[in-house]
């Protein structure tokens, strides 16, 4: 992610939820948009388990 509270993590890390309502934003950039429904449609994964990792991490502290 490129800007805001989870800047510096990748898209697959970051909560559903706030992908799906980052997206409907008019001011974010198409190429971004394309980007995040990739992750929302499962087009792309993490590569790696620290992905992985870092994506229930940061569940489990937007679900507190």
């Amino acid at each position: 992610m490129p800007f805001g509270k989870y800047e510096n993590v990748e898209l697959v890390a970051v909560p559903r939820p706030y992908l799906q309502w980052l997206k409907r934003q008019e001011w974010l950039g198409e190429w971004l948009v394309v980007e995040i429904n990739d992750v929302l449609t499962g087009k792309v994964v993490a590569e790696s388990d620290e992905s992985f990792e870092e994506a229930l991490k940061a569940l489990n502290e937007e679900n507190q």
